[in-house]
């Protein structure tokens, strides 16, 4: 947090009277002119406050990482509205410092101000980095030693240990030769081991599933990820297009939703792969540590065979003119050609064609978006009855994990309807913190943080999108441990909701 602090010139004999409280054996000056000492000052009417503040400026001298973040306030009065943004900045220090102390001075100015100044000397500071290497060390041998008996999926954890508490020195720290084999920088050295296992995975596609929806058909890829030939857990593996969230791997085994029509039997996808960040990793620090975990990108290869239905019908019309009819089924088509076998084709979508006075039956194709991927052939007789030449459509079996009898619609109760469409109509997070104001004014809603409803699980999400500040997910209560994203209807399950949209912000709503 920046401090800013106003300076006013006192009269000398006020400095003289100020009451001073000495925790250690020196004064504010040897600690400030000595060269002994790292400290660091903070300035309130609270004692408390101002001993935080110090020990906040003392680990902004010495710490490595500053987190930058900022603020914006939207302020509506009498229709008119101010939009402002704070700029801020946090230390964030994982060290234990050893051997901290503070000297306080309350000054007798008006509003009895308290300086406090914290402290360490540089000497119990490098016993304090002393302490913490040897944690790291330590982390290092045992993940070693995991790599060692042949698994190094165990000590990926570990490893994001070692890079995470890395961070928070005020200098590299380097393994032993005599105890690890080799003198090395041990935050790169670990970005290299999930690195290597990243690139040792292997990914295979599997299947495609479908579900169909009132409006659509929802397509899943399964995919299977294995180290060496055994299935592995905690990997966060994704799309890598806007919009689409990473899905974690659990036993060898991922699914990612998909919800575009395919134009192509085969499609390739950009996906990326990381490791899931450790559990023992620090609320307060996954963030500025996800930024430095190693990912994978890749190419996803998916045949839409399975799902993507081609066939066609002939209409006898009179004597020999036919009518043929596409029938394409969860494919985008873009061009469509016929070949009627008797050197006359056609690109429109439903020809019709003439074929000569004879007895002959004819072999008819039909092409889909210029793929011999997408082509069905079929012979047609004087009588109009068609006789597979070859298949392409082949109906999906049903797959145990796509359960028909399940709904993932969930039904808006009438009163919530009117809000809930309000809500989808908003463009941006400005309009939507108006239009949310002015529904907690009419004490309908209670609208903030999680802190801030009292019953989370019967309250909508609003996740927005920090880039943009657009609307990206409006969730919906929870229901059987699940909520659904009301825009596109996926339902999400209610504790995967911080992996699902990490890094998003999230505006939760309460109805009264």
């Amino acid at each position: 947090m920046l401090l800013r602090f106003a300076f006013k010139t006192l009269p000398l004999f006020l400095l003289l009277f100020s009451s001073t409280i000495c925790f250690g054996q020196v004064t504010v000056e040897e600690v400030k002119l000595s060269g002994n000492f790292y400290w660091g000052e903070g300035f309130s009417a609270d004692r408390q406050e101002a001993v935080e503040r110090a020990r906040q400026d003392l680990i902004e001298r010495i710490v490595v990482v500053i987190i930058s973040e900022s603020d914006r306030v939207v302020r509506e009065d009498n229709e008119n509205l101010t939009s402002e943004t704070e700029l801020r900045s946090r230390s964030v220090s994982r060290m234990r410092l050893r051997g901290l102390d503070y000297i306080s001075v309350q000054q007798r100015d008006r509003e009895r101000t308290w300086r406090v100044t914290a402290y360490i000397s540089k000497e119990m500071f490098e016993e304090s980095l002393a302490l913490e290497k040897e944690q790291l060390l330590s982390k290092l041998d045992e993940s070693l030693r995991l790599e060692r008996s042949g698994r190094l999926p165990d000590a990926v954890p570990l490893y994001q240990e070692i890079i995470a508490g890395s961070r928070f020195f005020p200098r590299p720290v380097y393994s032993d030769a005599s105890r690890h084999g080799a003198r090395t920088e041990i935050s790169q050295f670990s970005r290299d081991r999930i690195n290597h296992f990243l690139n040792s995975l292997e990914i295979q596609f599997k299947d495609v599933r479908t579900r169909s929806t009132e409006s659509s058909i929802e397509k899943y890829f399964d995919l299977s990820v294995t180290y060496e030939n055994n299935p592995v857990s905690n990997i966060a593996i994704g799309l890598d297009r806007s919009g689409y969230a990473s899905h974690t791997v659990m036993n060898g085994a991922v699914s990612l939703f998909y919800d575009r029509t395919p134009d192509a039997r085969f499609q390739q996808f950009p996906i990326s792969i990381e490791p899931r960040l450790a559990d023992t990793i620090a609320d307060e620090l996954r963030d500025v540590t996800s930024r430095t975990i190693p990912r994978r990108s890749d190419q996803l290869t998916v045949d839409f065979g399975d799902i993507i239905q081609i066939d066609f019908t002939a209409q006898h019309l009179s004597d020999n003119r036919f009518r043929f009819s596409p029938i394409v089924q969860n494919l985008s088509v873009f061009d469509i050609q016929w070949d009627f076998g008797d050197g006359n084709a056609s690109r429109q979508n439903e020809p019709v064609h003439a074929y000569g006075r004879n007895d002959q039956s004819h072999v008819v194709t039909l092409t889909i978006n210029q793929s011999p991927d997408l082509r069905i052939q079929k012979r047609v007789q004087p009588d109009g009855s068609l006789t597979p030449e070859s298949e392409h459509s082949r109906t999906p079996e049903p797959r145990p994990a796509v359960r028909a009898e399940r709904s993932n619609t969930y039904d808006v109760p009438a009163g919530h309807t009117e809000f809930i469409n309000s809500i989808l109509g908003v463009n941006s997070g400005r309009e939507l913190e108006t239009l949310l104001t002015r529904l907690n004014r009419s004490g309908h809603i209670q609208h903030g943080r999680r802190a801030d409803v009292r019953r989370p699980s019967e309250s909508y999400i609003v996740i927005i999108d920090p880039a943009s500040l657009s609307i990206h997910a409006l969730l919906s209560p929870v229901r059987r441990n699940e909520r659904t994203n009301l825009i596109d209807q996926r339902l999400i399950n209610n504790a995967q909701l911080g992996d699902e949209f990490r890094g998003f912000g999230s505006i939760w709503i309460e109805f009264k």
